[in-house]
């Protein structure tokens, strides 16, 4: 177990690694505030915030999963297929935060829904996904010598 510990879960990481896995660990906490945080009825047909969700569940624990295995491809793919789900959910919330928006460019009280939360939401995701992105262009696997 403790060499399971050593060469798997506390091996050397990069800085890609790194940023990946604290995207992941951010949205994975996120993830369940946002499904817990009542940001208000919308009034169009489907507001349901579950693919969001569902999407930053999966990506996180996707991305959280590389801890406890060691395999060099999967390391390198796994930060691409996680940034995906991500976006799926960002690109969810930006359609959800667009009609609290529209209330607030119209003056009128049409759609509903809370503007702060819909919109902070937006942004916390936005700006992990940005790291996300980031983090792709430096190594996600150390080289052995």
């Amino acid at each position: 177990m403790l060499e399971y510990l050593k060469k798997t879960v506390l091996r050397k990481r990069t800085l890609g690694n790194f940023l990946s896995l604290g995207v992941a660990a951010f949205l994975l906490i996120l993830s369940i505030v946002y499904i817990a945080v009542d940001p208000g009825a919308l009034k169009i047909t489907d507001y349901s915030r579950t693919l969001a969700f569902a999407m930053l569940l999966v990506g996180s624990l996707l991305m959280l999963s590389t801890l406890f295995y060691d395999i060099k491809i999967v390391d390198r793919i796994m930060p691409f297929v996680s940034l995906v789900f991500y976006a799926i959910a960002l690109g969810r919330q930006l359609y959800l935060a667009a009609y609290p928006i529209a209330d607030l460019i119209t003056g009128v009280n049409w759609f509903g829904g809370s503007l702060p939360i819909y919109l902070t939401m937006f942004v916390l995701f936005l700006l992990a996904t940005v790291v996300q992105i980031v983090a792709l262009f430096f190594k996600q696997t150390a080289e052995e010598k």
